[in-house]
C-alpha cells in the first residue's frame, strides 16, 4: 500500500509516523521489532477503512 498516494492527507512526521493533516492523528507507524529483525507498519483501523472504502480499493 502507498501512503504517499494519500491526496496529501498524510504527513512524515520526521521520526516513525504518518500524520492525517486534516485531523493531526498520528494513523500510522513504523515499527522496528527487534528480535524478529524486520519493519512493521501500524495502521489506525478505522482510517484505513474509511480510506479505503473513499478510495474504492480492497487489503488482501
Amino acid at each position: 500500500m502507498a501512503l504517499a498516494s494519500v491526496r496529501g492527507n498524510l504527513r512524515w512526521n520526521g521520526r516513525n509516523g504518518w500524520t492525517d493533516t486534516n485531523t493531526g492523528q498520528l494513523v500510522a507507524s513504523l515499527r522496528h521489532t527487534v528480535n524478529a529483525g524486520r519493519n512493521e507498519l501500524l495502521i489506525e483501523r478505522n482510517w484505513l477503512e474509511t480510506w479505503l472504502t473513499t478510495e474504492k480499493k480492497s487489503l488482501i
